[in-house]
């Protein structure tokens, strides 16, 4: 194995000797060929040799002395006769190693930015995923009351089927009923978890068929404690039979859960009137879908409005800034829009719209 990997890495090295041996060949065939025989044109084959040379530049300067070399072996060859076919024959072979290492540069040039745009795609994700993390962070308390809720549910009916156990005879009706409980909380326990560890785990961008709706209640149900914690009424407003979206569920599911979470605490410090979170969904069109997420809070100044979006601008002293600014990346890379304005009484509407499934 270390001698299959080190054979690349050993040709790799003596390719300058090779393109050297090689250009001066070429050097004194043209030299000394029939003047119709475009012999340097070979030197393109120096110049791809130059690829994976061991130092910087190594293209360029190969070109540069292939040029050269094709000019003195001219000058050599024909004396004082400068014109002619022969000066063409010259011409073509510089014009054949200019065009191959533009062509190399340019294909090298097309990979480097091919790399550059999967290391800023992997950066946005990583920091997407630290960005979800964040928030389930500053959801624990609500996440655990949620699943306390199940668990407590649990205990309670194990502890209604042992007593009924110990009836003589067994009252076999509410130990099934007991049960039936038990598995519902389980379940309900369960799907609990399945959405952290899909929020909290770092996965592959995955586009798939998604309904919006489900996606909305889903988000909804761990914020559950949260909006009534901080005494904010919920009103939904779905509109039932959307078409399909096709997109990555956790990164959508993040978009949303950010924007009520910015709700809630645009909502804060209202203390004058009803905290109220109205949510909205609906077709935009016959070809994309909108959700709108609507607050009572201290709305948008005008001067924000077109600061929000971009990274490390916040509007909170506790802000990294970051939040909006990835929502809009991860809406944009699903095709649609995301914007923000002031309602015409008071608070702010954040909506997002995506295209739909294509059938």
């Amino acid at each position: 194995m270390t001698r299959m990997q080190s054979d690349p890495d050993r040709y790799s090295m003596r390719r300058p000797a090779i393109a050297a041996i090689l250009a001066a060949g070429v050097f004194l065939l043209d030299t000394l060929a029939p003047a119709d025989i475009a012999v340097a044109v070979l030197y393109s084959a120096v110049v791809l040799l130059s690829i994976d040379f061991p130092w910087r530049r190594g293209i360029l300067l190969t070109g540069v002395v292939c040029a050269c070399l094709t000019i003195l072996s001219y000058l050599l060859s024909h004396g004082e006769s400068y014109g002619g076919a022969v000066l063409g024959d010259c011409l073509m072979s510089l014009a054949t190693i200019l065009t191959t290492v533009l062509a190399i540069r340019i294909r090298a040039d097309s990979d480097a930015l091919s790399e550059q745009a999967k290391a800023l795609e992997q950066a946005n994700a990583d920091l997407a995923h630290a960005t979800r993390v964040i928030t389930l962070g500053e959801l624990s308390t609500s996440i655990g009351h949620e699943l306390k809720q199940p668990l407590a549910a649990i205990a309670t009916n194990s502890d209604v089927c042992a007593r009924y156990l110990s009836i003589d005879p067994p009252d076999l009706k509410e130990i099934r009923e007991g049960v039936e409980r038990i598995k519902s909380d389980v379940h309900r326990a369960t799907q609990i978890i399945n959405r952290l560890r899909a929020l909290s785990q770092k996965s592959v961008h995955q586009k798939e068929p998604v309904d919006i709706n489900p996606l909305v209640e889903e988000t909804l149900l761990l914020l559950r404690r949260e909006l009534a914690r901080r005494g904010i009424s919920l009103q939904l407003d779905l509109a039932p039979g959307l078409p399909q979206i096709v997109g990555d569920r956790i990164q959508l599911q993040q978009v949303f859960l950010n924007l009520v979470m910015n709700a809630i605490e645009a909502m804060a410090k209202v203390f004058d009137r009803p905290r109220e979170l109205r949510i909205r969904s609906d077709k935009a069109g016959t070809d994309k879908l909108i959700v709108a997420v609507q607050d009572v809070g201290t709305g948008i100044n005008d001067a924000d409005t077109s600061e929000l979006f971009k990274a490390f601008y916040t509007t909170k002293s506790e802000g990294l800034g970051l939040g909006l600014s990835i929502c809009r990346s991860i809406v944009e890379a699903h095709g649609g829009t995301l914007d923000a304005c002031s309602n015409r009484s008071s608070g702010a509407t954040f909506q997002f719209t995506l295209p739909v499934q294509k059938i």
